[in-house]
């Protein structure tokens, strides 16, 4: 497969396909349905969670997310909203654990947890973005507060 191309070369058989392979910002876009064919591998798509799933019912080999945004991206706007905010948010970088959903094209949750030692507490930091204009923007930050039972 290479940038651009609509054919791909396997087992020495060139296959036309109906997409091509898209390179974008250092991202590589490729068609899945020709990737999972080349590894004699099924497909399937789970609409409820927007994700396809290379293999079968019993051997998950890989989950394709079909995202509107990078979470990687929305991590970043989600940053520069805390500290621009003059609210009293926590830092969430060493969270023990991170979560998303996109309950829409135009949605975004994401949810992260961590412990807060000094106060013995499970910190939980959830935040709504929405697309707006073209553009990713915060709509609301919530914390709260569990305590720490090990």
């Amino acid at each position: 497969m290479q940038a651009g191309s609509k054919v791909v070369t396997v087992n020495g058989i060139k296959i036309l396909m109906d997409a091509s392979v898209h390179l974008e910002d250092g991202r590589i876009y490729l068609p899945m349905r020709y990737v999972s064919e080349a590894l004699g591998e099924l497909i399937r798509w789970d609409k409820g969670r927007q994700y396809a799933v290379l293999g079968d019912e019993y051997r998950e080999h890989l989950f394709i997310y079909v995202q509107p945004i990078f979470f990687r991206d929305a991590i970043e706007i989600l940053d520069k909203e805390i500290s621009n905010s003059g609210n009293d948010y926590t830092e969430m970088t060493d969270a023990s654990y991170l979560d998303y959903s996109y309950p829409s094209q135009k949605s975004m949750t994401i949810t992260s947890t961590k412990v807060v030692w000094e106060e013995d507490v499970y910190l939980t930091q959830e935040a709504s973005l929405v697309k707006k204009n073209g553009k990713w923007v915060v709509t609301s930050i919530n914390e709260s507060t569990e305590l720490y039972r090990p």
